[in-house]
C-alpha cells in the first residue's frame, strides 16, 4: 500500500529551503531533497519537474508571505521612512536568501528570472513598486504638503525599489545613506 503523505509540496519546499540555507545552491537537487524529507524522487518530480520550478515556487512563497506584511505596513500609521525601511528589510532578506541561487545560475549561463519563466502576476519587483507607490500615495493624502518629489508616484516608487535591489545585491552602501538621500528627494 502506498504511503500517504500529508501536504507533500510543503514538505518538499521546507526541506529544499533547509538544504539551500545550510549547503547552498550547489547541494540543492531532487535526490538530496528526497533523502532529506523521505519522499521518493519521482514524487518530487511530480510536483516540481525541474529545479527551476522548485526555486520559482520557493520565491513565490517568500513573496506571498511577505506581501501580507507589506500590506499591513502600508495600512499602518507609521512614518513614511519607517514603512520604506520595512520594505527594504523584506527585500534585503529575499536577496540574502536567494543570492547564491542567482550567482550560481549565472555562472552556469542559466537564469531563473527571465520573463518567459515568470508566470503572469509574479513580477515581484513590479508588485513591490506598486506597494511602494501606494505607500507614497497614502502619505500624500495624509499630508499633502509633506512630500514634494520630482517624479510621478509610480516613477518614484520604481526608483526606490530599483535602488533597494541594487543596494541589497551590492552591499556597498549602507541603508542609512539611501535613507538620507530619500529624505532629501521626497521632501
Amino acid at each position: 500500500m502506498p504511503k500517504i503523505i500529508e501536504n507533500p509540496q510543503a514538505i518538499i519546499l521546507e526541506h529544499a529551503r533547509k538544504i539551500l540555507d545550510a549547503d547552498g545552491y550547489g547541494a540543492l537537487n531532487m535526490r538530496a531533497i528526497a533523502k532529506s524529507c523521505g519522499i521518493a524522487t519521482g514524487t518530487i518530480y511530480n510536483y516540481f519537474p525541474t529545479k527551476r520550478h522548485l526555486l520559482l515556487q520557493m520565491m513565490t512563497n517568500y513573496w506571498d508571505t511577505h506581501f501580507v506584511c507589506i500590506d499591513k505596513t502600508t495600512a499602518s500609521d507609521e512614518e513614511l521612512l519607517a514603512k520604506l525601511k520595512k520594505v527594504f528589510d523584506i527585500m534585503e532578506a529575499f536577496v540574502l536568501c536567494f543570492r547564491d541561487v542567482w550567482v550560481s545560475m549565472r555562472s552556469e549561463n542559466e537564469s531563473i528570472c527571465t520573463h518567459e519563466h515568470i508566470p503572469p502576476g509574479h513580477d515581484y519587483l513590479q508588485r513591490l513598486a506598486e506597494k511602494v507607490e501606494l505607500i507614497l500615495i497614502i502619505e500624500e493624502k495624509r499630508d499633502p504638503t509633506a512630500l514634494n518629489y520630482p517624479l510621478a508616484a509610480r516613477d518614484m516608487a520604481n526608483f526606490i525599489v530599483q535602488n533597494y535591489f541594487i543596494i541589497c545585491q551590492m552591499r556597498s552602501l549602507p541603508y542609512s545613506s539611501l535613507e538620507t538621500l530619500l529624505l532629501k528627494v521626497l521632501q
